[in-house]
């Protein structure tokens, strides 16, 4: 996958919402200046990315309206666009998409409750740093974790950044293999698949 900028501008859009107009992708794309760092120039500008991703099969019309005299094409994700949708969300990090940890604090719940979250999140940290770190059979005891984190919030905030760690190499190996090899970059540990 060779995404340019307003390519993946393209994407995340659209994977955010259900259809769009060309015009309406360039209005959103607006509000999410901090994902890219900048946005395409002016409208014109995102209309030769919807031509590539067509061609390309991750985006499909899904209907037209006159507006005006003027045909407006909408576009969705086809099935190839939403599984590069889930690589642009794994890639970029949105910060209004950050959960809020601490609306996860079991203080309104009942003891048994507050038991099945720490049991929960224990499991569910025991298997991100199995595929993260490659650590097969790793268990670590609820009692345990609520020593070192104090609140499940706390625990499930640590698991989504463990989870992040692998976001960075997805993208340079992709998009950066050629040079990566040609540095002989290919054997250091962070870009080992």
């Amino acid at each position: 996958m060779g995404f340019s900028d307003s390519d993946l501008i393209v994407l995340f859009v659209l994977g955010k919402k259900e259809k769009l107009s060309g015009s309406k992708i360039y209005e959103e794309s607006k509000k999410h200046i901090e994902c890219f760092g900048r946005r395409p120039e002016h409208k014109a500008s995102i209309y030769p990315s919807i031509q590539k991703l067509m061609k390309e099969g991750y985006l499909k019309k899904v209907g037209e309206k006159r507006v005006r005299g003027t045909l407006e094409r909408f576009y969705s994700l086809s099935e190839r666009g939403q599984s590069a949708y889930s690589l642009v969300r794994e890639t970029i990090l949105v910060w209004e998409d950050v959960p809020d940890f601490r609306s996860s604090e079991c203080y309104r719940c009942e003891d048994s409750l507050v038991e099945d979250c720490w049991e929960f999140f224990s499991e569910k940290l025991e298997a991100v740093v199995q595929r993260v770190f490659r650590r097969p059979n790793v268990v670590f005891e609820p009692s345990m974790l609520k020593t070192l984190f104090k609140s499940v919030g706390r625990l499930q905030e640590f698991i989504y950044w463990l989870n992040m760690l692998t976001a960075p190499k997805k993208i340079m190996t992709e998009r950066f293999q050629s040079q990566i090899r040609a540095l002989g970059l290919e054997q250091e540990e962070c870009f080992r698949t």
